[in-house]
C-alpha cells in the first residue's frame, strides 16, 4: 500500500500534475512535426510511440493507485467483529461495575439492538 500512502502527502498533487504535463508535452511534440519534414514518417512514428507509452504508463499508474485507495477505504469501512473473549471480558467488567455500559449496550454489557432507533 505504499502507493496509497503517497496520496496523503502534499507532493501527490504535484506528482499528478507533472505526469499530466509530461503526457501533454509528448502529445504536443507529436503534433509539432511538420508535414513537409523529410523524415516525417519516422519522427511521427517515434513521437507517437513515446506519447502512447507515456499516456499508457501514467493512466495505468493512476488506475492502480485509485484501486489501492478504494481497497484501503473498503478495509476501513469493514469493521472487524469483536472477539468473543473481549465481549465476555467487557460484560464481566460491566456487571462488576468497573465500567459503565455505553448507550449502545444494556446494563449487562451486551450490545443493544435498539440503540440506533429514535426514542420520542
Amino acid at each position: 500500500m505504499a502507493l496509497t500512502s503517497m496520496t496523503y502527502t502534499p507532493g501527490w498533487a504535484v506528482l499528478k500534475h507533472l505526469m499530466e504535463h509530461q503526457v501533454s508535452i509528448a502529445t504536443v511534440a507529436m503534433l509539432e512535426i511538420k508535414p513537409d519534414d523529410a523524415d516525417r514518417d519516422k519522427k511521427l512514428s517515434t513521437a507517437q510511440s513515446v506519447a502512447y507509452a507515456m499516456n499508457t504508463f501514467c493512466a495505468e499508474l493512476m488506475k492502480d493507485i485509485q484501486y489501492q485507495v478504494n481497497i484501503e477505504m473498503q478495509e476501513e469501512e469493514a469493521e472487524e467483529p469483536e472477539d468473543a473473549n473481549q465481549i465476555r471480558l467487557r460484560t464481566a467488567l460491566t456487571q462488576a461495575g468497573y465500567i459503565k455500559p455505553t448507550t449502545e449496550e444494556n446494563s449487562n454489557g451486551i450490545p443493544n439492538r435498539n440503540a440506533h432507533t429514535r426514542s420520542n
